[in-house]
């Protein structure tokens, strides 16, 4: 039985339109992730590694969501129907979710910040 994987696309668009709702004060791609909860970066920064993981993917499609309701797309920089490539895109975004989750003041009390703290510092670290 073949999974669909529009659902997942799906939700890390709806995840990143969160993000961008939830920034006071943003103007355009300007970031304000101190006003974003912790959970909510910790959680868009998944569905990017979900997405990069997936083998229902093939980076060489466009990766294309079902609908734009907020028309947040191309405020959130998400690369759709251009040539880019979205698994680089992702990897930036994870990068930047998560980064934000270490450093925000509740992400803490995470249960799993240790583990996220070691993976998103195995994942930016550059080998020496």
């Amino acid at each position: 039985m073949q999974v669909d994987p529009q659902p997942l696309v799906d939700a890390v668009y709806w995840l990143e339109t969160s993000v961008l709702l939830e920034q006071t004060g943003a103007v355009g791609l300007v970031r304000n992730l101190s006003a974003v909860p912790a959970s909510l970066l910790k959680n868009v920064g998944l569905g990017h590694i979900y997405l990069v993981q997936s083998k229902l993917l093939n980076s060489s499609e466009p990766l294309v969501f079902s609908y734009d309701f907020f028309v947040s797309g191309p405020q959130i920089g998400w690369p759709g129907k251009s040539n880019a490539d979205w698994k680089l895109w992702c990897a930036d975004q994870f990068a930047l979710y998560w980064g934000a989750f270490v450093e925000h003041p509740d992400a803490r009390r995470d249960p799993q910040y240790e583990a996220i703290l070691e993976t998103y510092r195995k994942a930016t670290t550059k080998p020496q």
